[in-house]
């Protein structure tokens, strides 16, 4: 079940990873996408340098079932940021995290620098069997709403 799962989740996240790296390309930072080995954990979804004299900076992405269009219909007050273990246990922390909705139409920008507004709590996914797990979560008013450029958005 937990395969089949996985499976599924990388797919999705694949297209919402490329459309995060035209985005950062487009606003003139270069992108690095390392390569994916599904048997093992990642090290970052991608990486932007947004000056040729800088480190290249850990981004996260995330591609997840609902649809929003911005705060104001937003179905929550909090947004997970992310499982506390992976945030933990990172080498490179990441620089930000981008939470595109269903329609890849609009996402969620959270910042790794914020974290001093985050809190750990056991969410409980159905897709797992139930399982809890910790995760960071923010209330949705710490969080930046973005609407995705036309040029980027992916045709149903």
């Amino acid at each position: 079940m937990y395969r089949k799962t996985f499976e599924s989740r990388l797919a999705r996240s694949h297209l919402a990873v490329w459309v995060a790296a035209a985005w950062h390309w487009s606003e003139g930072h270069n992108v690095r996408i390392p390569k994916t080995v599904d048997d093992q954990p990642d090290n970052g979804d991608l990486f932007i340098r947004e000056k040729a004299d800088e480190g290249w900076k850990r981004v996260e992405v995330k591609h997840i079932r609902r649809d929003w269009t911005g705060r104001s219909d937003w179905p929550f007050k909090k947004v997970i940021v992310c499982a506390k273990h992976s945030f933990d246990g990172a080498i490179q922390k990441p620089h930000q995290y981008l939470i595109f909705n269903h329609r890849m139409t609009h996402a969620i920008r959270v910042m790794g620098d914020a974290k001093d507004t985050w809190w750990s709590e056991e969410i409980v996914d159905s897709k797992r069997g139930g399982v809890g797990q910790q995760c960071y979560c923010t209330w949705a008013t710490a969080v930046e709403f973005l609407s995705v450029p036309a040029d980027l958005m992916v045709a149903p």
